[in-house]
């Protein structure tokens, strides 16, 4: 073996034969690569083409990770052999049973799995490439201890994968909340495959004559497994809010909190304003959540839920809330939140069988006081809360999918035919939830994995269902505010102070 000897590609009859949209796999370097879609796309050909051309170009230390073991070996260091008897470079690699190795520079790749696996994946420091075959069945919990080991100054991670479901890990971490600073994701499908067989097209138009359904799935690379959605109509592009001055119709508005309590971990809490439309209909905005993704340095809550140990006290929780509140009239109209306290901040929500101190959160809440009186203490921040019927929390999926909801055989109509619930773009746990939150179809409840955001929604509108709506006083028409702040002019200054807020200031 020479050292770190490099090798012409050509030379060795090398002519790696990778899909147009993949040559990112050896023309660029980013820490994250990426490819998805359906069958015949030639995702896997192409990366095994590459991890050999970067083999057989300079001493290149890689390692191939799937999720499980099974198969591993059968599956992908068989079509790795199979690709170097097809660029005939068989002088040049030794084919072992558990690795392969370049003869002449060194370079090696060797084969891990991950699941309860992560003492032997600690060990690799020296690694060049790290690829995931079959990422659709990576783990959150099995990355976590990926991408800190594999550290080397140039790395990569590359991943391929067909999509199974739409909130997989490997869809949220390459596509989602793709960062384009350091990843590069492509889609890739047998429709623009230029190396696609004639047997493999007969096959894709056969399964889309036959079988429409299961030919997105298996050709076209749609995720299988979204037919369970408890929300199914609610969309990025219909029902988030870009750029909405949340003190508009300020005098219509009412706003409202609801909390899904913990032991000790996070409690998940939103905010949400309701604006009254006339004849007794609404419109309401998700306009903030706590906790938040950068908060838990941009991880979805249900990602750190059961991990993340709240050690915030009931009066720095108290505090951090009341900055959250953040759209209220307190402290700006103060003669509005004395003459009626129903308008100031006083709505908030939790399930009642907390405040009642049975359940879990009797032992964080004070022994047997509860959260209602424990909260409501001076030394725990003095912050009130109420509690919806029971029996009201549970019918909220329904109210909540008709707001969302509008007549799709007209047309979305901006003002005419429109849902009328929404939620401000920075609110990624509600919108991560509002999209992915399923039904456990095994169990036939809804799945644990993201309950507790949809179901701080859920107590925030049953309470609101029983609140009677109530206007503010208009400031401009009410010449007893306007001297107590020294004339029209200061009142109206202040009023237009307060329209300039929003949830981001």
């Amino acid at each position: 073996m020479i050292d770190n000897v490099e090798l012409d590609n050509e030379e060795w009859g090398m002519k790696p034969e990778i899909h147009p949209k993949l040559s990112f796999l050896l023309d660029r370097h980013v820490r994250y690569k990426g490819a998805y879609g359906g069958r015949a796309g030639r995702k896997s050909y192409s990366f095994a083409d590459a991890y050999l051309a970067r083999m057989t170009e300079k001493r290149t230390n890689i390692v191939i990770g799937r999720e499980f073991e099974a198969t591993i070996r059968d599956s992908v260091h068989r079509l790795l052999k199979n690709r170097i008897e097809y660029h005939g470079l068989q002088e040049i690699y030794n084919v072992n049973r558990d690795s392969i190795t370049n003869m002449c520079n060194g370079s090696i790749l060797t084969y891990r799995y991950l699941h309860d696996n992560y003492s032997d994946v600690k060990g690799l420091e020296d690694v060049d490439i790290f690829g995931i075959f079959e990422a659709e069945k990576w783990t959150r919990e099995s990355y976590n201890f990926i991408y800190p080991t594999i550290r080397k100054k140039g790395s990569e991670i590359w991943a391929e994968w067909n999509p199974e479901n739409d909130d997989d890990f490997v869809m949220e971490k390459f596509i989602y909340r793709i960062d384009h600073s350091d990843t590069i994701c492509a889609e890739v499908l047998y429709l623009d495959n230029p190396y696609l067989s004639d047997d493999s097209r007969k096959e894709a138009e056969k399964c889309k004559r036959d079988f429409p359904d299961e030919y997105e799935h298996i050709w076209l690379g749609k995720p299988s497994k979204v037919g369970s959605k408890i929300y199914p109509m609610f969309t990025k592009e219909h029902h988030i809010i870009y750029g909405h001055d949340l003190d508009e119709n300020f005098e219509n508005s009412m706003y409202f909190m609801g909390q899904d309590p913990a032991l000790k971990y996070y409690p998940f809490c939103v905010w949400i304003k309701r604006i009254h439309k006339g004849d007794g209909k609404f419109k309401y905005i998700v306009y903030n959540e706590f906790p938040t993704v950068d908060m838990m340095k941009g991880q979805y809550f249900y990602e750190y839920r059961d991990t993340k140990v709240c050690e915030l006290t009931l009066k720095q929780r108290a505090g951090l809330f009341r900055i959250f509140d953040n759209t209220t009239p307190k402290g700006i109209f103060p003669r509005v939140v004395v003459e009626d306290r129903n308008l100031a901040f006083s709505h908030r929500a939790v399930d009642t069988r907390f405040a009642k101190a049975s359940g879990a959160a009797s032992t964080t809440l004070g022994g047997t006081q509860g959260m209602i009186i424990t909260w409501a203490l001076p030394e725990n921040g003095s912050m009130r809360f109420n509690t919806p019927a029971e029996r009201m929390i549970d019918v909220q999926c329904d109210v909540i999918r008709e707001a969302m909801s509008y007549d799709t055989t007209v047309g979305w109509i901006p003002g005419f035919n429109e849902a009328s619930w929404y939620v401000m773009p920075h609110c990624h746990n509600v919108i991560d939830a509002c999209l992915f939150h399923r039904m456990d179809n095994d169990k036939k409840t809804e799945h644990p994995k993201r309950k507790d955001v949809m179901d701080s929604i859920r107590i925030c509108h049953s309470y609101m269902a029983s609140v009677p709506h109530r206007s503010l006083v208009k400031v401009d028409d009410d010449p007893y505010f306007a001297r107590e702040l020294h004339g029209v002019d200061k009142a109206k200054e202040l009023r237009r102070q307060f329209e300039k807020r929003s949830v981001y200031a």
